[in-house]
């Protein structure tokens, strides 16, 4: 076995371990020790590659977003074709919902900033406009608290959601193509 290939195979055990703990454990209550154990591996090859178990959730919940993102192809589209940007976004955030839960318990907080994070990201077409930025923050952070919110209750179908969210996101562009048309008009 290659040194890449033997490395690509510890790695996927320790995060395939972390997760079965992660499942039944707060990330406080993980022990590196029950993790390599588990893992088959030891602590010193544990260490070379994270600092610690926050390190390694870090890197899982990044593997995970990353994941997501990559099979989310409507970037920028947010303007141009809403709806399709919204059905998607959601489409790639539950294809991986278990294991964001997994790794979310306990530091929603967290992980919400970086899927939000990440979002702007793909949906900004000006890395310069910082009015994008915040109408972005506002929009895709009112969006997820939404799905968040409709997934603990259950008060509406999905397909209700989805339809007042695109309302939503719609009337938050219009409302920025408006303000941009003024801003242009004034001297």
């Amino acid at each position: 076995m290659k040194n890449s290939e033997r490395i690509s195979l510890t790695k996927r055990r320790l995060r395939e371990a972390f997760l079965t703990l992660r499942k039944r454990k707060s990330l406080e209550q993980i022990r590196v020790t029950d993790l390599c154990r588990m893992a088959e591996t030891n602590r010193t090859t544990f260490y070379h590659y994270y600092e610690d178990v926050y390190s390694l959730n870090d890197a899982v919940e990044n593997q995970i977003l990353s994941d997501c993102m990559d099979q989310f192809t409507y970037r920028g589209t947010i303007y141009s074709d809403p709806k399709t940007f919204l059905l998607e976004f959601r489409k790639s955030l539950y294809s991986r919902f278990e294991e964001l839960k997994i790794v979310g318990h306990d530091r929603e907080d967290e992980l919400y900033s970086k899927i939000v994070s990440q979002l702007v990201k793909l949906a900004r077409l000006n890395d310069d406009d910082v009015d994008e930025e915040f109408l972005l923050n506002f929009i895709i952070g009112g969006l997820l608290h939404l799905m968040k919110l409709n997934r603990k209750t259950k008060h509406y179908s999905e397909e209700v959601v989805c339809d007042q969210m695109l309302k939503l996101l719609q009337h938050s562009l219009k409302l920025r193509e408006e303000s941009q048309s003024k801003s242009n008009l004034s001297f």
